[in-house]
């Protein structure tokens, strides 16, 4: 998102406070309301006015419209041939995915002199029908990685390593495609699913020790994400996050209206006193990431405990864990302390990642009974189809296909540190599926030359760390392959890109 700057004049009919705020708050609003700009997209508002103007200050408009958190300033107009009387200036500073040329400009009464080509100007790609919700207009379409398909045809390579997803290399678990194929199973597809996933959340809550109406499932962990945003968020709520983290938390708060709070992470992650320090009585909901997406890094235990202890109990908390199963065993979290302790906490996880299933879309919730409850109040019917319910009971099962996956992840994992360190270049401190590495260099023409080399990686600056990339760990064929490619983009000699390991890990 880009810093744009949208100028706007105005004249009033008389010096008297009345008539400067009512000017000035009509010149914001149309210009807010012209580039759709929500008001937590404006970073700074500079006013001038003429020398003729002294009885109010311009800028208190802003607090009419409330802009109470943006700064404004105020300054006299140096008099320039040309200038009208009355009048009001304005620059008006947002954050913007808009081109230059889409930002409009607004001049109102008599200044529509000073540009004549500004006057009932319009946006050229306002609608003439229904208008977006602000909430709606504040949200940025999720950027999914390009496919494999879509980089061979483009660039038409034969082969191409996609390790931008966090997928799991080695594919879906075999328990679960052999469930999907058994006999019978295809022929009831005219069936509806089960809408209660009455099999799965037996079986999760067995397995977690939990009772079942502390399970939730859905399409996707982002569902149960967005579930928890429509049953606790109201606009003007608070939403504490890290920064950078998962995009989808600040999807959630902007689609419902209500305030991001960034908390800046900390050697990858954040820190008890930090969040601790965000929360306020209009805190609504706390997003902890952990392992935290873009930077791999988990959540360090005595930070957790802090946060079990301290977080009050108006503020749900919501523990994303889709990368649970890549931390070492020694390393990982109580997370369902606070949910055995009756606390509004969720722990979410998901068959994509580690059991491979990212392309049947199912995650399930593990919380307190009213935390669960309140998402089964808002769930659509059926969210979960059929085959994902099937495919999931039966990967959950498949401790062969875990291992596997965990050992794979380990193991090339450290040999891609070490081979990036021997490279000068650094990596966040990772115990999930994929590493972020720092450049010292601008990521996007890195990002676009392994793509040419025929390795799908994704850049920082989509994920809020730019100079990075984010690489999933793969096979070691592919991992190697990913290092050789890097070395050729960076016009670095190899060094040690085959290092030990090999493709029977």
């Amino acid at each position: 998102m880009r810093l744009r700057g949208i100028r706007g004049a105005i004249t009033v009919a008389e010096n008297s406070e009345e008539a400067i705020l009512d000017g000035s708050e009509q010149l914001l609003a149309e210009i807010l309301r012209r580039n759709r700009v929500h008001p937590e997209d404006v970073a700074a508002i500079f006013f001038t006015a003429t020398e003729d103007l002294t009885a109010a200050f311009p800028a208190a408009a802003a607090r009419r419209l409330g802009l109470d958190a943006v700064p404004t300033i105020c300054s006299r107009e140096i008099p320039v041939p040309g200038s009208l009387p009355r009048c009001i200036r304005v620059l008006v500073q947002v954050h913007s995915e808009r081109a230059l040329d889409q930002i409009q400009h607004v001049y109102l009464g008599e200044a529509v002199s000073l540009r004549p080509d500004r006057a009932g100007v319009e946006p050229e790609s306002t609608p003439a029908g229904p208008q977006l919700r602000p909430e709606a207009e504040r949200i940025r379409p999720y950027v999914p990685g390009r496919s494999l398909e879509e980089v061979r045809r483009e660039l038409r390579l034969e082969h191409v390593v996609k390790l931008a997803s966090n997928e799991n290399p080695l594919g879906p678990s075999p328990k679960a495609l052999e469930a999907l194929s058994r006999p019978g199973f295809l022929e009831n597809l005219h069936r509806y699913p089960d809408a209660s996933f009455r099999a799965l959340r037996e079986a999760l809550a067995q397995r977690h020790g939990l009772a079942p109406d502390q399970v939730v499932v859905g399409n996707g962990s982002d569902e149960l994400l967005k579930l928890l945003g429509e049953a606790y968020l109201r606009p003007g709520d608070e939403v504490v996050l890290g920064s950078p983290s998962f995009s989808e938390y600040s999807y959630v708060a902007r689609l419902m209206g209500a305030q991001e709070v960034l908390v800046p992470l900390e050697g990858g992650q954040v820190t008890a006193e930090a969040v601790l320090d965000a929360i306020t009585p209009r805190t609504r909901l706390l997003f902890l990431c952990t392992p935290n997406n873009p930077t791999g890094t988990g959540l360090d235990p005595e930070e957790f405990r802090r946060l079990v202890d301290e977080v009050p109990s108006h503020v749900v908390v919501a523990l994303d864990e889709a990368y649970r199963e890549y931390v070492r065993p020694e390393r990982r979290i109580d997370s369902l302390l606070p949910i055995r302790q009756g606390k509004p906490w969720i722990s979410l996880r998901t068959f994509s990642k580690i059991y491979g299933l990212a392309g049947l879309r199912v995650g399930y919730g593990l919380a307190s009974a009213p935390v669960a409850a309140a998402i089964m109040r808002v769930k659509e019917p059926f969210n979960v189809n059929q085959a994902a319910q099937v495919a999931a009971l039966a990967a959950l099962e498949d401790e062969e296909h875990l291992r596997r996956s965990q050992e794979l992840v380990w193991h090339e994992r450290r040999r891609l540190e070490k081979a990036l360190a021997a490279r000068g270049l650094r990596c966040e401190p990772s115990e999930a599926n994929f590493l972020l590495i720092w450049l010292g260099q601008p990521d996007g023409p890195v990002t676009e030359g392994l793509l040419h080399q025929g390795v799908i990686v994704r850049g920082g600056s989509q994920l809020g760390a730019p100079g990075a990339i984010r690489v999933t760990v793969g096979l070691p064929r592919e991992n190697t392959l990913f290092l050789e490619a890097l070395d050729r983009v960076l016009h670095r000699e190899a060094v040690g890109a085959r290092v030990s390991g090999g493709d029977a890990v």
